[in-house]
């Protein structure tokens, strides 16, 4: 049905199929009247026709991707500037919190000076995620190494599976035996799948005790397009259609206290690998996660 859906139940499909259909006769006629050659004069400009549309839904794809790269370039370098101006100013600011809450240690819980202190210093502290954010999104280096893709999803999870958000929630592991290895950096594609593990955590945390709680992680290869895909898979509130097309935005969130940059962070390092991270989220059916890395590195390093 998948296939169905995405391949062949679509408008564009369908409307080519009738006009295929409906121009038959016509063809018949072309073909009775001069013979082979009023087929071939028949068919050949449906044919470019055709390949002119084909041609110009390539370019028009092609044109919304590099606007959108342009885009998150922009705000990948704005971003790099305002979390360097952030950790400068934070310094000062933890510093003398700090000092302000030893001197105040004597006082009861209440008192003046310890209670602004320890307001400052969880201020400073969302302060300094935020930031963090802001410069991981803005991290382009890559240290590319052999992958051993299996090897890092089990110590992604073994890494997030003792916290506490994680409790009461089942792992449903499935990875391909022979996976090959890939070329990438370990530490930003685990970025990606810690960041992947714990939206997943706390959508299933919102969702509350009723039905499944489990998250299932699952990776393949792709021999023909020389990939791998790993899709991470969660059974929580799932994502809200308006909000699909924006997921992968900077500084766009729904969770009361997130910054915003988690999943563009890792929109912009599976792309820098030369990957492509999408989300599907049927309604009622959680939301899943599919990462698509080459084999072959960024940009075929070899």
């Amino acid at each position: 049905m998948r296939v169905l859906r995405e391949d062949w139940f679509y408008a564009e499909r369908l409307i080519e199929d009738g006009a295929a259909f409906l121009l038959s006769p016509l063809m018949v006629l072309s073909f009775k009247a001069i013979g082979y050659v009023g087929v071939a004069l028949f068919y050949m400009p449906l044919r470019m026709f055709n390949e002119s549309h084909r041609r110009f839904l390539e370019l028009q794809k092609a044109q919304r991707m590099i606007i959108h790269t342009e885009r998150m370039a922009a705000k990948g370098e704005m971003a790099a500037e305002i979390g360097h101006e952030l950790r400068n100013q934070l310094a000062a600011i933890s510093g003398r919190a700090q000092l302000i809450l030893k001197e105040g240690e004597g006082g009861g819980a209440s008192s003046g000076p310890k209670r602004h202190a320890e307001i400052i210093l969880e201020q400073s502290r969302r302060m300094e995620a935020l930031s963090k954010g802001l410069m991981d999104f803005s991290r382009a280096e890559l240290t590319i190494e052999r992958v051993n893709v299996n090897a890092l999803i089990q110590r992604s999870i073994e890494f997030v599976r003792t916290q506490n958000r994680f409790d009461g929630i089942e792992w449903e592991v499935r990875l391909a035996e022979r996976l090959p290895e890939l070329r990438a950096d370990p530490g930003q594609v685990q970025q990606v799948l810690l960041n992947l593990f714990i939206n997943a955590a706390d959508a299933i945390q919102e969702k509350g005790a009723a039905g499944r709680r489990a998250i299932i992680v699952t990776s393949e290869p792709d021999e023909r397009a020389r990939q791998v895909r790993v899709t991470v898979r969660d059974t929580g509130t799932g994502i809200v259609a308006s909000n699909l097309a924006r997921i992968f935005e900077p500084h766009f969130t729904t969770k009361r206290e997130g910054h915003g940059f988690g999943l563009s962070t890792s929109y912009r390092i599976i792309t820098n690998h030369g990957g492509r991270i999408t989300v599907d989220s049927p309604p009622g059916q959680g939301a899943t996660f599919t990462i698509a890395l080459p084999l072959h590195g960024p940009g075929g390093w070899s």
